[in-house]
């Protein structure tokens, strides 16, 4: 087949499947608001996986990138029908309310990630401070590092919905310094996609606040992802970098920046389509649960499917891990139609946490709990299935304990109406629940943001 006929199948099936995401994902009437959980998600894959895909496919593979097309196709119709199943999305309040916050909760899921981190620190080293931050870095992974990851960036964006709320100088600056810091860690541990999630979904938490950067912060965030991106790829490398010239140095840029992070996941479709079934029987479940393929008959011992994968992309190089992405992950196991059937309920998962959006609230909790959750529907195209459900667990444990009255709100969000205002109890000086260090917020700011916040649900 020609590869301008495939790379035409490929766009068609793309851009059908991302019109019926884009135009089922968002309130009526607009249409140009991205910050939605189906338009975050399908921005995500068409920027980080159909891409990628149409080079391929110009470049003469076909299996992969229809495969990608149709994935696609299946996000759009999966939100397409979750639409005519539970409605559109309701407009989202532009405001973070000052609703109060556990900050003991928070402080315990803060102590708790510290604590998985440091225990891998602990044996590993902290990996840009060490002589060879690459093996370093290979141990941040697996379920105890996802626990810093569930428990300590979160509670830095309730902290910018608290300072949000009432936006005084001092509260915008703990903001600053928790992000900051949380950021300044990431980066620490050798990680660019870490700090890029943070501020992704930071900038969703000012979004919903109505913070719409002008265009040159918009410059100076690109400019200073840039920097980021470039910086710490340079910092893995340590003492044994070594270039002839800048030029030299531009073209490794260039080759890593479109190589690891534009093409990969693209290629990891199209290796694992090319393998499975042809060379090797598909996995039956085992990346699931490592003993459902012996159910199917697969008696086969598989590897970790991330470093299989890395296996098959850069033969005879030292061990590591790509990531597979949900997508790749249920073909691996499957084929086309568990690949395609993920995808969808994918498409509708995103269009359903829309629907119930207006019904969680405006807290700084509610927020930030919004914020990692959209990140992680987005983060799908390089995430497997488990780790996408046990962020989603995770981030819903730390809400209900950080959220006062959060049954209501989960009782709400399963029902047809909206919860209550939640009343705030305020002391002698008519001050509301406090925020960190003990600082009060206002009796007439409480009393204004909670007549503003049952406005806007009423709409």
């Amino acid at each position: 087949m020609s590869p301008l006929v495939v790379t035409a199948g490929v766009l068609a099936l793309a851009l059908v499947g991302s019109g019926l995401a884009w135009w089922s994902g968002g309130p009526a009437g607009r249409f140009r608001d991205p910050a939605t959980p189906l338009r975050i998600l399908t921005l995500a894959m068409g920027g980080l996986v159909v891409f990628g895909s149409l080079v391929l496919a110009l470049e003469g593979d076909v299996r992969g990138p229809l495969l990608v097309g149709g994935a696609v196709l299946a996000i759009g119709l999966g939100g397409w029908l979750g639409m005519h199943w539970l409605g559109r999305m309701r407009e989202i309040p532009t405001e973070v309310s000052a609703e109060p916050v556990r900050w003991v909760a928070i402080g315990g899921a803060i102590l708790i990630g510290t604590l998985a981190l440091g225990s891998i620190v602990a044996r590993a080293g902290i990996p840009l401070l060490t002589d060879d931050a690459q093996s370093s870095r290979s141990a941040f992974a697996g379920v105890v590092f996802d626990v810093f990851r569930w428990f300590v960036p979160p509670a830095a964006l309730v902290a910018l919905g608290w300072a949000l709320a009432d936006p005084t100088r001092r509260r915008l600056g703990i903001a600053a310094a928790a992000l900051g810091g949380v950021a300044g860690m990431e980066i620490l541990l050798a990680s660019r996609a870490l700090p890029f999630e943070l501020g992704a979904a930071a900038l969703l938490v000012a979004w919903w606040s109505g913070r719409r950067p002008r265009r040159v912060v918009w410059f100076g965030l690109a400019a200073g992802a840039f920097v980021l991106f470039i910086g710490v790829l340079f910092a893995r490398m340590g003492s044994g970098a070594s270039f002839r010239d800048p030029a030299d140095a531009l073209e490794f840029v260039v080759e890593r920046t479109t190589g690891r992070v534009l093409l990969i996941q693209a290629r990891t479709v199209e290796v694992a389509v090319e393998a499975i079934p042809d060379r090797e029987p598909y996995w039956s479940g085992a990346t699931y649960v490592r003993r459902l393929s012996t159910v199917f008959g697969n008696t086969d011992e598989h590897p970790a499917l991330g470093a299989w994968l890395y296996a098959q992309l850069f033969p005879g190089a030292s061990a590591a891990f790509a990531a597979p992405g949900v997508l790749t992950e249920g073909y691996v196991n499957g084929g086309v139609p568990l690949a395609l059937l993920l995808m969808f309920l994918l498409g509708l998962g995103a269009q359903a946490f829309g629907t119930r959006f207006d019904r969680l609230g405006s807290g700084p909790v509610d927020r930030a709990a919004a914020a990692v959750i959209v990140v992680a529907f987005a983060r799908t195209y390089a995430t497997s299935l488990n780790g996408f459900v046990l962020t989603l667990a995770a981030t819903t444990a730390w809400w209900v304990l950080a959220r006062p009255g959060s049954a209501e709100v989960l009782r709400a969000m399963a029902g047809r109406r909206a919860p209550p205002p939640r009343q705030v109890p305020g002391d002698e000086d008519g001050a509301a629940i406090g925020g960190p260090s003990g600082e009060p917020g206002t009796g007439a700011y409480q009393s204004a943001m909670s007549d503003r916040t049952t406005s806007s649900r009423s709409r």
